[in-house]
């Protein structure tokens, strides 16, 4: 169905773009001591500003906390692995 189709070209889309964010988080990592992988005042501070960009999209606070804060643990495992 179209909806189907629809639905796997947004699929596509979120993989091709967490692929474009794990390259980014690869290149900071070069430059980053272990110590500066977990920088919980940055983190808060992003979520603030994404929750709040997410709300003017219409999108629950937490369905982009939740979504982020995955993500964001899941590169600090990347970048733990890496360095």
């Amino acid at each position: 169905s179209s909806s189907s189709a629809a639905s796997d070209v947004y699929k596509r889309q979120i993989l091709k773009y967490l692929s474009l964010r794990r390259k980014e988080v690869m290149k900071i990592t070069k430059y980053k001591k272990r110590s500066e992988i977990v920088d919980q005042k940055r983190i808060a501070s992003m979520l603030k500003k994404l929750v709040r960009k997410g709300k003017a999209l219409n999108i629950e606070p937490y369905v982009i906390e939740n979504l982020w804060k995955a993500m964001i643990r899941s590169f600090i495992k990347l970048e733990r692995e890496k360095i």
